[in-house]
């Protein structure tokens, strides 16, 4: 099955998934030379997830890197498998507090076990 994503950065609008996003634009030509990647930019408001992509540098300087926004919510088991289903590489950075990372682990994992069972 082939996957849409390359890398997806899930939690991508807080602090450590801009971050990671950041890093993943800067170090991808010398990681990946002479290959196009796809990454999913993943997170809960379709709002801030363009305010983001928006933000970043231009295009121009990251020629061989597609950005593509995905709406996903631990709180709905559909949007995280597809999320999960359509990505080669999943970064979750979006754990916000102690209190909710437990409950966001579990769905995750939950919806990551059911989708790659099959592999």
């Amino acid at each position: 099955m082939e996957k849409s994503f390359d890398i997806t950065v899930f939690g991508a609008t807080g602090f450590t998934g801009k971050f990671i996003l950041l890093e993943v634009l800067k170090t991808a030509k010398s990681a990946f030379p002479g290959q196009k990647l796809r990454v999913g930019v993943a997170g809960r408001s379709l709002e801030r997830l363009e305010q983001l992509v928006n933000s970043l540098p231009s295009s121009s300087n990251f020629p061989d890197i597609t950005l593509t926004i995905i709406i996903a919510d631990v709180k709905d088991e559909g949007s995280m498998r597809g999320m999960c289903r359509d990505s080669k590489t999943l970064i979750a950075a979006g754990m916000a507090t102690p209190k909710s990372i437990v409950s966001d682990l579990r769905q995750l994992r939950g919806a990551m076990n059911q989708d790659f069972k099959t592999y």
